[in-house]
């Protein structure tokens, strides 16, 4: 009669087990807490309940497709920005001038357009104030002031050069449509050569 292979599974569940506790458990609580960190440390703000910030998150950033359906063209140009200067580093400090020429499609061309401006870098919780501008004209130009010196790196692991530019567009008097609609804009400084 011919012997059957068996097989101990005591032991083999006592490695699975133990290979889940030192490998994996610690892995996936590693990833939850940086997608978590991640989350957090991008956010951004233009309205306040009290004292406590309303977040927004990078999910609540428009896509394309969806700007693309009130904007025909829309175009943003840094201008002018100065620069603090500490020994060999170079914070961003200052005032950013941002010229904004946009045409809405046409069947928003009637609509009243309000543009407000922040400047918040990821990784810190230092924002701008919030800069306001009622325009109905589709040319201007508007200033920032951030008064904040950021570091090179935070937690020794993330870089922070620049703040980015995060643009609240609320637009008015929609047709057939009674509600504002909110659209909300970023553009990473980091990525812009001025």
């Amino acid at each position: 009669m011919k012997e059957k292979n068996t097989i101990n599974l005591t032991v083999y569940s006592k490695k699975i087990v133990l290979i889940l506790f030192i490998f994996v458990l610690p892995l996936i609580l590693l990833s939850l807490f940086f997608i978590k960190f991640n989350k957090t440390s991008t956010r951004f703000y233009f309205n306040k309940n009290g004292d406590k910030p309303i977040y927004l998150y990078q999910s609540d950033i428009a896509k394309k497709k969806e700007f693309n359906k009130y904007f025909k063209e829309f175009n943003l140009e840094v201008v002018d920005s100065f620069k603090y200067e500490d020994k060999d580093n170079i914070y961003p400090k200052g005032k950013l001038t941002i010229e904004k020429n946009f045409i809405p499609q046409s069947y928003y061309k009637d609509s009243y357009f309000s543009f407000r401006w922040v400047l918040a870098a990821d990784y810190m919780d230092a924002q701008s104030q919030v800069s306001s501008v009622s325009i109905t004209e589709t040319k201007s130009k508007s200033t920032i002031i951030y008064p904040f010196n950021l570091p090179n790196r935070k937690y020794l692991l993330f870089k922070v050069n620049r703040p980015n530019l995060y643009i609240e567009i609320k637009i008015s008097n929609t047709p057939l449509n009674s509600e504002d609609v909110i659209l909300y804009y970023k553009i990473d400084l980091n990525n812009l050569d001025y």
